[in-house]
């Protein structure tokens, strides 16, 4: 799509802010969701094969992307893909809500997860400059989804007696 083409969408539309921001936040927020549903899947094959670690018992109700993702056990990420973890988490905490934590706490523990997999692109003097945005990129969110998947259809097609429990 074009800047021509943007530009008459956004117009039919009545959309006055910029077209490749919006479809950009769309793109976050369908990729959120969607490696939210995938590392679910895996979760719930694993729980109705019986495969599922011992502390998971059922698919819990929440947005943390980063505890499914261990609950599931599925291997761990590079620090791209970590990052693209964490922020479809953030994606799906905060789309559509006021944006202010509710605890004060809260937003101190989402940096803290954030912490140590920002990509340091440089120094002004002792202070490292960190990459800015781009932590969900086609390429990222495609290996995350890609793990999940491949495991929930390695479950699947297996005979229940040949899967073995982490």
């Amino acid at each position: 799509m074009d800047n021509a083409d943007c530009s008459y969408l956004a117009e039919e539309i009545s959309y006055g802010g910029n077209p490749k921001m919006a479809l950009y936040a769309s793109f976050q927020r369908e990729a959120a969701i969607s490696l939210e549903l995938i590392i679910k899947a895996v979760i719930a094959i694993q729980i109705e094969r019986g495969v599922a670690a011992q502390h998971v018992n059922d698919l819990r109700a929440t947005h943390d992307l980063t505890t499914l993702w261990r609950d599931a056990g599925l291997p761990k990420l590079a620090k791209p893909e970590q990052r693209c973890l964490v922020y479809a988490k953030q994606i799906m905490l905060w789309a559509g809500r006021y944006p202010t934590p509710t605890r004060e706490d809260a937003y101190e523990r989402e940096e803290a997860e954030m912490e140590g997999l920002h990509e340091v692109v440089g120094r002004l003097g002792k202070f490292p400059i960190i990459q800015a945005g781009g932590y969900m990129t086609w390429e990222t969110v495609d290996k995350v989804f890609s793990f999940a998947s491949d495991e929930f259809h390695r479950i699947y097609i297996l005979p229940v007696a040949t899967i073995p429990r982490p």
